[in-house]
C-alpha cells in the first residue's frame, strides 16, 4: 500500500502537530513553511547590507558540481 503525501494547512499552528497513526515510526519529511508575509523575528535586526537581494540564485547541476579540474 502506497500513503499518498499529506499535507495541511492550519490557520493558527497549534502547539503540537498530532502524525498519523500510519506514517508513525516511519522515515518521514516535515517541512514546515510559514505562510504569512509577517518578518522573521530573526530578519528584524538585519540590515539592508545583511539582507541580500538578488534578481537570479544560480544552482549549478549535480554534474556541475563534481566536476574534476
Amino acid at each position: 500500500m502506497t500513503m499518498q503525501p499529506i499535507r495541511q494547512i492550519f490557520e493558527d499552528a497549534p502547539d503540537f502537530i498530532p502524525v498519523p497513526e500510519a506514517l508513525r515510526h516511519r522515515r518521514v519529511e516535515i517541512i514546515l513553511w510559514p505562510l504569512d508575509p509577517t518578518p522573521n523575528e530573526a530578519d528584524e535586526g538585519l540590515t539592508d547590507y545583511e539582507r541580500v537581494k538578488v534578481d537570479k540564485i544560480e544552482i549549478p547541476s549535480r554534474d556541475e558540481l563534481h566536476v574534476r579540474r
